[in-house]
């Protein structure tokens, strides 16, 4: 009995082998399945890229936008980017319902010059600042450094065509609180920077008996003094633009 059991359960295993042997594959998975999946998937990144590209253009900024189009017109060979009109009577006296037209001016002028697109421009109620986000001077010196050379005949470039119909132009100098005499640096820094603005060789030369220099000390930082880039931005000139008082 015991061998015939034996051969029994031979004779099972060997039709059981043949079954798995000659059995036929399983079904493959149905693509469709999961198809949905992946088209759901690339719609919703294509959203998702979508969202940010709205977002991106949903605040420009001038001064950076205004190079990259003129690389842009100047690929395809399409004209300038325009600037506002300058008003009928150049040297008729600025007032603040002209400011609008005029710092959009400036900002486009700027962007298309190296270092402008560091410009910030502040409105206020008798005219306007211009400030430039660069470190101008070195440590404990009135000497322009070339970056403030560079924003120093910037400034004069888009200051010039507006001198004669504003009541003053103020270069404010500025120090950082790690500065020793910051207020007589600050103060000579501005007297450095109306030099270099009112030189006889400057193509843009403004006008000295127009133009006034101030020094602040490190009262007014325009960074946080905290680390090193914050105190080198502190270091630099302003520039304030005052309009004449309404008759």
């Amino acid at each position: 009995m015991p061998t015939l059991d034996r051969g029994n359960e031979l004779i099972a295993k060997r039709r059981r082998l043949a079954q798995l042997r000659f059995a036929p594959p399983p079904p493959e998975k149905d693509e469709t399945e999961v198809r949905w999946l992946m088209s759901y998937s690339d719609f919703m990144m294509q959203l998702v890229c979508l969202f940010i590209l709205l977002y991106s253009v949903s605040s420009i900024e001038t001064s950076k936008a205004a190079p990259i189009a003129q690389a842009w017109r100047d690929e395809v060979g399409i004209s300038e980017v325009r600037v506002p009109a300058a008003p009928k009577a150049p040297h008729a006296p600025l007032t603040s319902e002209d400011l609008s037209p005029v710092l959009h001016e400036i900002r486009i002028l700027a962007g298309r010059q190296p270092g402008g697109g560091s410009l910030h421009v502040f409105r206020n109620a008798d005219g306007f600042r211009l400030q430039f986000a660069y470190e101008m001077f070195d440590r404990r010196s009135p000497q322009l450094g070339a970056a403030g050379t560079q924003i120093a005949d910037l400034a004069a470039q888009l200051l010039q065509r507006l001198q004669a119909r504003v009541a003053s132009i103020e270069l404010v100098g500025h120090a950082s609180a790690d500065e020793e005499g910051a207020l007589d640096l600050s103060l000579r820094r501005a007297h450095e920077t109306l030099r270099r603005m009112t030189r006889p060789e400057s193509p843009y030369r403004l006008d000295p008996r127009g133009l006034l220099a101030a020094g602040r000390g490190a009262h007014e930082p325009a960074a946080d003094g905290a680390d090193s880039s914050g105190r080198a931005l502190n270091r630099r000139v302003e520039f304030v633009v005052r309009l004449a008082p309404k008759p």
